[in-house]
């Protein structure tokens, strides 16, 4: 799926972040595989980014698998449910759309 699906994210997410004071570089639309995503998010810490924000693939569809890439990535994930969701409705297979925050070489804050 990935540039299938317009990205309104980024464009807002990078206006926002700047308009803030941050230095953004926008990356590749990766494709919905955690091990891309995974080495993804392992490039960018290792190129000195301390923040890398993902915006898609965190809904409750058997594609979306950026929170497993975090996970591989960042070993340890703390995640939070935004949106409730029945299994098996439509083209859900997950319970919830959720939040997914990682972290690498610090302590959780």
């Amino acid at each position: 799926m990935a540039g299938a699906v317009k990205d309104t994210n980024t464009p807002l997410i990078r206006e926002r972040l700047a308009a803030l004071g941050y230095s953004v570089v926008v990356g590749p639309v990766l494709p919905d595989d955690p091990r891309a995503i995974s080495r993804a998010v392992q490039e960018a810490s290792a190129s000195g980014f301390g923040l890398v924000a993902l915006t898609g693939g965190i809904g409750a569809e058997d594609k979306d698998c950026t929170g497993e890439g975090i996970r591989v990535a960042c070993g340890e994930v703390f995640t939070a449910d935004v949106l409730d969701f029945q299994p098996g409705t439509g083209r859900h297979v997950r319970q919830a759309v959720s939040v997914w925050r990682g972290a690498w070489g610090r302590q959780w804050s």
